[in-house]
């Protein structure tokens, strides 16, 4: 009778690595989990991806001498701030007079320039006359458009605002980030007489990038790992890096 030797594995024996994925979405938690255990037989790895706004430490990552095991990991979820989702809600869209006024009034905490009398003014001018037909504009020099309107009860009664053609905001891109001046440009069109108005965060897409390469710059500095710019995977599960954050 012949016989084989055959390992048996034991499904209550422990791995020889550690199997964890913790979410964190807080930067100071990131930095304290990811050095708590690199560099602990083996090597460590940051990536970060603007687009998902993530970033991910592989703390059993490859050397270039060796495969690591890559399942420990810790993955960095920031969100966005509520005064930067408020506005960007709010901005690209057609609003009424009221409509916008109403914003405005309510998020005036948020606006550096104009300053709050004069936006307070165009505020009060706007929820007062709701029933009003706009028609010609002029453009003053102090960077304000002065918007010519008709009363719809009274004809002959007839009246001016003044809309600011750009808003200066402090808002933070991501929560628990310090705030930085955010610039917003104020659109207007008529039509039938009556006023729409829009606000466009100028350069969204590239304040949300510099917001984040710092995040990863400091994470590099508290954990002395390089953060590359990229996912640790792809679909096809093998690692993608589109390249170095230089930092």
């Amino acid at each position: 009778v012949g016989y084989s030797l055959e390992r048996l594995y034991d499904p209550s024996a422990l791995p020889h690595f550690i199997n964890a994925e913790p979410v964190l979405n807080e930067v100071a938690s990131f930095v304290r989990y990811t050095n708590t255990y690199k560099g602990d037989g083996a090597a460590t790895q940051i990536f970060g991806e603007v687009d998902s706004s993530q970033l991910q430490a592989i703390l059993d990552y490859h050397t270039p001498g060796g495969v690591g095991a890559t399942r420990h990991s810790a993955k960095l979820t920031l969100r966005h701030s509520p005064e930067w989702e408020k506005w960007n809600g709010f901005a690209s869209q057609w609003k009424s007079q009221v409509e916008f006024a109403e914003f405005v009034e309510e998020n005036m905490i948020d606006i550096l320039e104009p300053e709050g009398a004069k936006l307070l003014e165009m505020v009060t001018n706007f929820q007062s006359n709701r029933t009003v037909t706009f028609a010609s504009k002029v453009n003053i020099r102090n960077g304000t458009i002065a918007m010519t309107f008709n009363d719809e009860e009274d004809p002959k009664a007839t009246g001016q605002v003044g809309i600011p053609q750009r808003l200066t905001l402090a808002l933070a891109v991501y929560d628990g980030e310090g705030r930085e001046e955010v610039h917003a440009l104020v659109r207007h069109r008529v039509e039938s007489g009556k006023l729409r108005l829009m606000i466009k965060i100028d350069n969204a897409a590239t304040k949300k990038r510099d917001a984040f390469k710092r995040i990863c710059a400091a994470v590099g500095a508290a954990t002395k790992v390089d953060v590359l710019q990229g996912s640790a995977h792809s679909t096809a599960g093998s690692a993608r890096i589109n390249r170095s954050s230089g930092y």
